[in-house]
């Protein structure tokens, strides 16, 4: 048998995480809108004073294409929904998923592309993705107009 040490670190750290009230779960999705790209963002106020480490992104459209995760820093601020505590009863995250469109580009600067089917979900990481400090944030994006987006994220965030 084949122990993959990664996932068993990855695993660990997030019981740690959810005893100590530090892990957190959310989804947003856009139901698309003509002419625009759906869009959700994963931002860190600037005012946070912890880091968010993405263990889990789930994505899916309703219809098979090409999504961008891209890095974009300006808070997009709209449709917000902060990440449940994992322990629950525990305070809401700091990081927060938002939607928007943008007519026909995805916002921000494309760090990695993948493609997913229509109608099934994708799991872009394993345990780790991206760190996000204060004041950044990702964009995760589908590239045909007027389609449904969907993210199902979740993340551990610990002090700076």
């Amino acid at each position: 048998m084949r122990i993959d040490q990664g996932s068993q670190s990855g695993a660990a750290l997030v019981f740690y995480a959810i005893r100590a009230g530090q892990a957190f779960a959310a989804t947003q999705a856009h139901l698309g809108a003509p002419g625009n790209v759906s869009q959700v963002q994963l931002f860190m106020p600037a005012a946070a004073t912890v880091n968010a480490y993405i263990t889990r992104l789930l994505v899916w459209a309703a219809t098979g294409q090409s999504i961008q995760v891209n890095r974009y820093d300006t808070d997009i601020n709209l449709a917000v929904v902060n990440g449940a505590n994992q322990n629950l009863g525990g305070a809401t995250s700091s990081l927060k998923l938002n939607t928007n469109t943008n007519p026909a580009v995805p916002l921000g600067t494309q760090i990695s592309q993948f493609y997913t089917p229509a109608l099934t979900s994708f799991q872009i990481s394993k345990d780790f993705l991206f760190r996000i400090s204060p004041g950044k944030g990702l964009v995760i994006a589908g590239i045909i107009a007027n389609d449904f987006l969907g993210v199902s994220a979740e993340w551990v965030e610990f002090p700076l």
